[in-house]
């Protein structure tokens, strides 16, 4: 599991989005009242954005990159969830207003991460990771181009590429100096380094994350995972009772902020989720009847994942046992309770 978060769209997300009859207000400036007389036309997109390349506007990147910087915000608030057509539409708009203002040619490290920040969000990770590593190499040592690194790095995650993306994350985390995003940052590179099958280097990270901040579930999860595939069910158990702790209702899961690469991931998750809600039975805190509900949920979870995966991936065995394992402790509670009045 991914975190898409970083330090740059938490910053978007708590400024105020454009007032509508600011919108409005550009919306109808090109009419004309009755009666007046009627101005020249404005220049269109392709002749403004032609004066900017040839110097006559100083002011158009400035511009560019403070309107795109609205639309960011106003997408972070609506939310960043694949396939939003509104999300989406605005980042566009916020693209378009960044080449129009000629920052494709700009030496700005800021309006650089921006524009590739904007072009991963709406998953076209090649312009992406041209723009981003120029920012990058405008201010390699920078503490703002984590963010660019970060960016980088789901760009590889995105078209599999688990090396790359473990190495966006580490070159982030060597200079990055905000712990919520260091946080992040461990967590992801914990769920890159298990994708390439280093589960120790994985649990390792996730404990760093946690050690910065234990109050984000994400880490959590990641630890649960790692310790599942280490075959390690205790552990797995131990830190999916503390993403549950962080997340009863799988809400941050699930959410718009979490990606899995695979897309089938998420069932592996669910189900340790499942097997920590089961153990509550063991405390007395849910019935007979709901522990054997969540166990046959985790049992379908895993069969989900094994239905999803190839018959070659690297845990496929230990998806396997652990189904067996969790139609024993099912079996263990004996026959299902009639649902006959």
């Amino acid at each position: 599991m991914n975190s898409r978060g970083r330090r740059g769209s938490r910053a978007c997300a708590r400024r105020r989005a454009l007032p509508f009859s600011f919108s409005l207000a550009l919306c109808l400036g090109g009419l004309v009242a009755p009666g007046t007389v009627a101005q020249a036309a404005p220049a269109s997109v392709w002749q403004r954005a032609e004066r900017a390349a040839r110097g006559e506007d100083p002011g158009a990147l400035s511009r560019g990159y403070h309107q795109a910087l609205r639309l960011e915000m106003m997408a972070t608030l609506l939310g960043s969830a694949r396939g939003d057509a509104v999300v989406e539409d605005l980042r566009m708009r916020g693209v378009s207003s960044l080449l129009v203002g000629g920052a494709a040619r700009s030496d700005d490290p800021q309006v650089l991460r921006l524009l590739g920040a904007m072009y991963a969000s709406l998953r076209r990770c090649e312009q992406a990771d041209v723009v981003l590593r120029r920012s990058i190499a405008l201010a390699p040592a920078d503490p703002q181009s984590a963010s660019a690194w970060f960016d980088v790095a789901i760009c590889a995650s995105v078209r599999g590429d688990r090396a790359a993306e473990a190495d966006g994350y580490e070159r982030a985390l060597a200079i990055a100096d905000d712990p919520h995003e260091r946080a992040t940052l461990e967590s992801n590179l914990a769920e890159a380094k298990m994708g390439l099958g280093d589960l120790p280097a994985g649990i390792a990270a996730a404990e760093r994350s946690i050690a910065i901040r234990d109050d984000v579930p994400a880490a959590h999860w990641n630890l649960a995972i790692l310790h599942d595939r280490a075959d390690d069910g205790a552990a797995a158990l131990a830190a999916a009772r503390d993403a549950i702790a962080l997340d009863p209702n799988f809400a941050f899961l699930d959410g718009p902020g979490v990606f899995f690469e695979p897309f089938f991931e998420r069932h592996w998750y669910h189900a340790l989720g499942e097997l920590a809600l089961a153990e509550r039975a063991l405390a007395g805190r849910v019935s007979a009847i709901e522990r054997r509900g969540h166990l046959e949920a985790a049992r379908q979870e895993y069969e989900a994942w094994l239905a999803a995966a190839g018959p070659f991936d690297r845990w496929r065995a230990i998806a396997q046992a652990r189904v067996v394992t969790v139609g024993k402790m099912i079996a263990a509670l004996g026959a299902a309770p009639s649902t006959k009045p």
